[in-house]
């Protein structure tokens, strides 16, 4: 009688091989696509965070403007300075005083502006939202830019004074998009100043705030932001193109913060 085979067949063992291959890329393509879902939610996560943190800032500024205590030795800012420029993509707000030089005597001007914008000092606009820091005099005064948050392509200020109505009175419609489509724009932007004003650039002077400003009635602002994941700008053309270097994602907020500071 003869004894049973031993090992496996050929066949056997191709079946198996097969088996296995089919497994372990199955196991592969489960751990490829949870990683790819983690990379997307960890990426929005931190959009989402940064958005907070500039929108806390921006409200906590908003709140703070005008309420400053300066040294002695410091000319107080006017009381309708807290807002210095109120556009549609740009804020300027009193932001305090610097230390005064104890040989210099007293009325210095030690005023020191904070602004929110897409803007750069030079110009530009970006997709980085900064913040400005200027000291007294305004076109000469030392300037900081410190970025708030990444990937912005979204960034809309609005003004309200004290009874809840709009500043300017009639907002105008958001203008018509120019940008190609493979360049979409993710938000219409809408075009307004307060005062007739433009973002700070260069070092440009804002006009002086008088009793007749709009600015000098601003009494809360709402700001909306949006911030997106593998965003590329087109800062010449205003556009965006969405899905550089990985997928898209869009994270929008909104905050409103009042003024606290005296009415003028």
């Amino acid at each position: 009688m003869r004894g049973a085979p031993n090992g496996f067949t050929l066949l056997e063992v191709l079946a198996a091989s097969a088996i296995s291959v089919i497994v372990l890329v199955a196991v592969y393509l489960m751990y490829e696509s949870n990683q790819h879902l983690f990379l997307i939610g960890e990426s929005l996560a931190g959009a989402q965070q940064n958005a907070r943190v500039a929108l806390d800032d921006i409200a906590t500024a908003v709140r703070m403007a005008g309420m400053f205590r300066g040294d002695p030795l410091c000319r107080p800012a006017a009381s309708g300075e807290a807002v210095r420029i109120a556009t549609a993509d740009t804020l300027s707000l009193h932001g305090g005083y610097r230390d005064p030089d104890p040989s210099a005597g007293p009325d210095q001007d030690c005023n020191i502006y904070v602004t929110f914008s897409l803007w750069t000092g030079a110009g530009a606009r970006g997709t980085t939202l900064l913040k400005e820091t200027r000291r007294a005099p305004w076109e000469r005064g030392q300037l900081v830019e410190a970025p708030l948050a990444e990937g912005v392509t979204g960034l809309t200020f609005r003004y309200f004074d004290a009874d809840g109505h709009s500043l300017p009175t009639a907002v105008p419609d958001p203008a018509p998009t120019a940008c190609p489509d493979q360049l979409p724009v993710t938000r219409p932007a809408r075009r307004y100043a307060l005062d007739g004003q433009g973002p700070v650039a260069g070092g440009a002077v804002p006009t002086p705030v008088t009793l007749q400003s709009e600015r000098i009635l601003v009494r809360a602002v709402r700001v909306e932001l949006t911030v997106e994941t593998h965003t590329v700008g087109d800062a010449a053309a205003g556009c965006f193109r969405h899905h550089a270097g990985g997928t898209t994602q869009s994270f929008s907020a909104v905050t409103e913060a009042h003024l606290r500071g005296p009415s003028p």
